[in-house]
């Protein structure tokens, strides 16, 4: 009986742990990594791999640093769950009469501004991360140019 090929998740699995360790996944690469696999199908899962990242705005996993990473996930899910509260349906808008306003109605309006309010902080907090992980990620590339620069000379 012939033997099972690689599948998806072992490519996917070894270029996101020769990201972690600063490693290009290459086909080769990636070869040595799983000890096993023809070149072409290591590389239909690759351009699978780079394509996935791509869709998903993302980097490869461990490229920033997990504090940074868990920060900005904890922001993005607190968005979603404030961009669903938001919306502001019929039986939550202002009366046409100011005078007909009941307390209740009063009190989540003010829930409502609150929530609002909270929204555009982290909105805010969300461009900031967005700008300070587009820094780190420059800051990364340069550090790799360095450090390559730096093993050309040593060699």
């Amino acid at each position: 009986m012939g033997r099972l090929g690689i599948l998806y998740r072992d490519v996917e699995k070894a270029a996101n742990e020769l990201i972690g360790a600063g490693v290009k996944p290459t086909v080769d690469a990636v070869r040595y990594k799983l000890g096993t696999g023809s070149k072409s199908t290591i590389v239909l899962h690759l351009k699978r791999w780079r394509e996935a990242l791509a869709k998903n705005h993302a980097m490869p996993p461990q490229a920033l640093p997990t504090e940074l990473m868990s920060l900005i996930q904890h922001f993005y899910q607190q968005l979603k769950i404030d961009t669903e509260l938001v919306p502001n349906p019929p039986e939550l808008r202002r009366a046409e009469s100011p005078h007909s306003a009941t307390p209740l109605s009063h009190s989540v309006e003010n829930e409502v501004q609150l929530l609002r309010s909270q929204l555009e902080f982290a909105e805010q907090q969300r461009a900031h991360l967005l700008q300070e992980k587009s820094q780190v990620v420059l800051e990364l590339k340069k550090l790799k140019q360095k450090v390559k620069s730096e093993q050309l000379v040593t060699s």
